[in-house]
């Protein structure tokens, strides 16, 4: 829309409008993703006292071309930092997953951690208790399980709010 103008023209700026409009746009664009991101990190501070984020390696994962559009789009960064900051108002507990733990390849039932697991593969089976589930969910139930049984490496303050960094132990205490 505002290369197709000729250059000296009555629509190029400062003399006419698409440049205004091309920018109006893509402010309404970033309002929008930003207004998601609220209703969302709303809704889950709201309705859960305890959340477990994943550590990902947000900057490796942009290097396969194609999930680095739809990685980026997705603004992970901003709804973790939006959740981090919502959940210190509220006062509720927030826990940092290590990037290695093995939330897609662990099985929720029993435990058993497969050796691989490709993108391709969207519904996890064990091969040794024959449990099935989508990929998406069995990783978010071994997050929700994750806190139980781990070893607090590090510590920082958040406001009111203290953000645990962690990783699994093996030993199946409960925390300190």
């Amino acid at each position: 829309m505002y290369s197709r103008h000729r250059a000296g023209g009555h629509g190029r700026p400062p003399f006419g409008c698409a440049g205004t409009r091309l920018a109006r746009h893509h402010e309404h664009v970033r309002n929008t993703c930003q207004h998601f991101c609220h209703q969302v990190s709303n809704h889950l501070v709201k309705t859960h006292d305890r959340i477990v984020l994943e550590d990902l390696n947000v900057a490796g994962m942009l290097t396969n071309h194609r999930l680095a559009r739809a990685i980026t789009d997705a603004a992970w960064g901003e709804l973790a930092r939006q959740i981090t900051y919502k959940q210190a108002w509220r006062g509720g507990h927030l826990l940092i997953a290590d990037r290695w733990f093995p939330s897609s390849k662990t099985c929720s039932a029993c435990g058993t951690v497969r050796a691989s697991l490709g993108l391709d593969e969207r519904v996890y089976h064990c091969a040794s208790c024959g449990h099935t589930a989508d990929r998406d969910r069995n990783a978010a139930i071994n997050l929700a399980t994750w806190p139980v049984g781990v070893r607090r490496t590090d510590q920082r303050r958040y406001g009111d709010t203290v953000l645990w960094f962690a990783e699994r132990s093996d030993q199946g205490s409960e925390p300190a």
